[in-house]
């Protein structure tokens, strides 16, 4: 973390001293900060390129509705795990894609093991629109004596009322230690409205 800001700073340094810099990263909030215009590349052909905010904005907007795409194919997914639903439930327990910032809400995923898989665990990660993690959080942490033969089974994470205001996207990975069946960055999208947290 330490080199990662040091070389951050520097390229910021030498951005402002009017030198010409080519950044390549998957961090969208570092492209955003950095960069004054951006290209993004998509199996090695050019599906973006302007105004760093413009791109970045572009980019996850698309991500956005290739979740949705993937969400209505759930029931394709082979292998001994395959994700059925992503959700958030409002304080009350209701469905929402808008909730309160004030108040809990929580990330319901469901999923199908198919054989006994030893060891499974279940990871939901909240980002921000920029892509950047702000909350991740593994279903082997509070739950010890977790399920892992074959049936449906739903995760819950409580979030307390600690974001901001803002839209946010579910991610999510199922896997052991030694495998990953599932991962998924952009899998449901929603916003918590109210007062901006100082």
């Amino acid at each position: 973390a330490e080199f990662q800001a040091k070389c951050l700073g520097r390229m910021e340094r030498v951005g402002q001293e009017g030198r010409t810099v080519v950044f390549v990263s998957h961090n969208l909030e570092a492209v955003f900060r950095l960069c004054s215009r951006a290209a993004w590349l998509e199996q090695g052909s050019i599906a973006g390129l302007g105004p760093a905010p413009e791109v970045v904005d572009a980019y996850l907007a698309a991500q956005l509705r290739s979740a949705e795409t993937e969400q209505a194919r759930l029931d394709e997914q082979e292998g001994p795990v395959a994700l059925r639903s992503v959700r958030v439930l409002d304080a009350a327990g209701r469905p929402a894609t808008v909730t309160r910032r004030d108040r809990p809400f929580t990330v319901e995923v469901g999923f199908l093991v198919r054989t006994s898989v030893p060891g499974l665990d279940v990871g939901v990660h909240l980002y921000n629109l920029r892509g950047v993690e702000v909350l991740s959080e593994a279903w082997g942490d509070a739950v010890p004596d977790r399920q892992s033969e074959p049936g449906s089974y739903v995760a819950r994470l409580e979030v307390p009322p600690l974001l901001n205001v803002g839209d946010y996207v579910v991610g999510v990975w199922i896997g052991t230690r030694y495998d990953t069946f599932v991962q998924e960055t952009t899998l449901y999208r929603f916003r918590l409205e109210g007062d901006v947290r100082g």
